[in-house]
């Protein structure tokens, strides 16, 4: 039964607002429960269906090009940011990638059997979620005919080279155009036609790499959580690549399994067990090729973070910024940062002479930009910070993370050996500000009351804690700043929160050990605090 016009605008009307309203995992089980029967089989609810099925659709509209870039599914990764390594990263497979290639395909025989596959199509996922459909047989004819398609164009292209610099020159410019969007004016360096051929073997191999790739994604999936399941998942890349040569898969593309673990899984200690485990297979080189050009891209990314967010004070007296968005990439540039050092240490590259020139080459860039640029900045900012004394400067929090980072990073490098005398000279050298801070800049002014200064302290002792300095240690018993303070703080008679505690304490602590030394005359300063602490049970 044919439902009226004006219903089937409701309908629509209403499956618009459920795809609104709902995820489309959601919107799946509600079509799923109407196709199994849950709901009778009335024409209403089919109507609902078709129009939920429509609209889930209609957001990812590109079904034919889906079909086709299902051949590279499994090495496909999601960041954007390595296109921009300082060298092309071997093997590193972009949905911008086959984008451009869907574009520079659009001709000849690939293009008559694009047209008949999205005629297809159309016709079956006018009643089906197109999920479904792709998963058919009729879907897995249509997809190996758009390969043979795609096969012949290239082939065709690549066999000359005035045809091949042509097809490279506009698969170059579909690229950049595509990666525009995710990286903004940012220019990824072109592509050389080895990724083009690359592109090309996928495609030749069929179905050999998802029946590879399946138990190596189930071996991935399993968090390493110790060396053992590290060696585990290590293995399964091993037998991935045996198995890949078995099958007789293109012997150049074998290093596509160590690869995509790197750039899709990110699990880089596992690569780099592959690679103390295989340094004399064939895949080696490509594989210690793209584990270094991911650790200089993560050298350049951690310089990018740091540069952005002191870029606001750097130039003059304005404040440090840090968005949420920077905190949260900073923090993340560290933790790759670290593990990509470890894991090119761990791999023995740093024991090959050629490969150890380009890694000490990328953290003496780095180092020479955090010492040049970085450090100075946060000097500065951090002198204002430590002698704000009613207001706490703009910038304190940033100040903080971004100081915590840097000296971070410094760990980091301290505990692969690595020397860090810049840094460790710029935190002695901050020592010094907040002990002025400490013991000078606390004395009481005119109009400032006991919170004030309480205030103060506690931020300094933020400062200190940022850098790993213990504020304890600093303070001085005959400091008279000191003394005041903690007497006026604890005269308030007030209830003291946990932080104020942690830091009168040891002062309290160091009147009491004082007054302990002399045994005929006590400061009466430091009689007065030890009495009022008592009263406070300090």
């Amino acid at each position: 039964m044919t439902q009226r016009p004006d219903v089937q605008q409701q309908l629509d009307q209403l499956a618009k607002s459920l795809v609104g309203q709902l995820s489309p995992e959601r919107i799946r089980q509600i079509v799923s429960a109407i196709e199994s029967g849950m709901f009778g089989t009335p024409t209403r609810a089919e109507a609902v269906r078709l129009a939920l099925v429509s609209h889930l659709n209609a957001r990812r509209p590109q079904v034919v090009r889906r079909l086709f870039t299902s051949f590279f599914d499994p090495l496909i990764s999601t960041d954007s940011q390595l296109a921009l390594a300082p060298t092309p990263l071997p093997g590193l497979i972009l949905r911008a990638d086959l984008a451009a290639l869907w574009r520079v395909l659009a001709k000849g025989n690939f293009a008559d059997m694009r047209k008949r596959t999205e005629g297809a199509l159309q016709r079956e996922t006018e009643a089906r979620l197109a999920d479904h459909v792709l998963e058919t047989e009729d879907a897995r004819n249509w997809r190996a005919e758009l390969g043979k398609a795609a096969l012949t164009v290239l082939d065709d292209s690549l066999r000359d080279r005035k045809t091949a610099s042509d097809m490279l020159a506009a698969f170059n410019k579909a690229r950049a155009s595509e990666l525009r969007h995710a990286l903004g004016p940012s220019a990824p360096a072109a592509v050389d036609i080895s990724v083009l051929r690359q592109l090309r073997d996928i495609i030749a191999s069929g179905e050999k790499l998802p029946m590879l790739t399946e138990r190596l994604y189930a071996a991935m999936a399993v968090p390493a959580t110790d060396p053992s399941a590290t060696y585990a998942q290590a293995e399964a890349i091993m037998q991935a690549v045996d198995g890949w040569r078995a099958a007789g898969g293109p012997p150049d593309l074998a290093f596509l399994f160590p690869v995509t673990v790197l750039y899709r899984f990110r699990a880089y200690r596992t690569v780099a067990e592959f690679l103390r485990e295989q340094q004399t297979d064939a895949t080696a080189p490509a594989v210690g090729e793209a584990l270094v050009g991911l650790f200089t891209h993560a050298c350049l990314r951690l310089a990018d973070v740091f540069e952005r967010s002191v870029a606001a004070a750097k130039s003059g007296d304005g404040p440090l910024i840090l968005t949420p968005a920077d905190d949260a990439a900073l923090a993340q540039a560290i933790e790759r940062f670290a593990q990509l050092l470890d894991a090119a240490a761990y791999s023995g590259l740093f024991d090959q002479r050629r490969v150890e020139v380009r890694l000490k080459e990328a953290l003496t860039q780095l180092s020479r930009f955090i010492n040049e640029a970085v450090l100075p900045t946060l000097s500065r900012r951090a002198g204002v910070a430590a002698f704000a004394r009613r207001d706490k400067s703009a910038d304190h929090m940033h100040l903080i993370k971004v100081m915590r980072a840097v000296w971070d990073w410094r760990g980091i490098l301290a505990d692969m050996s690595y020397a860090t005398a810049e840094v460790a000279n710029w935190r002695q050298s901050l020592f010094r500000d907040f002990e002025e801070a400490l013991n000078g800049a606390l004395k009481p002014q005119e109009g400032d009351r006991p919170q004030d200064r309480m205030g103060q302290l506690l931020r300094l002792g933020q400062l200190y804690r940022a850098v790993d300095l213990d504020i304890g240690a600093s303070m001085a018993v005959t400091s008279r700043a000191l003394q005041t303070l903690a007497r006026d703080v604890l005269a308030e008679g007030r209830t003291l929160a946990a932080d104020e505690r942690a830091l009168i304490q040891p002062f309290v602590q160091l009147a009491r050990n004082e007054a302990a030394k002399i045994r005929y005359w006590h400061s009466p300063m430091l009689t007065e605090i030890i009495a009022l602490a008592d009263s406070h049970g300090l």
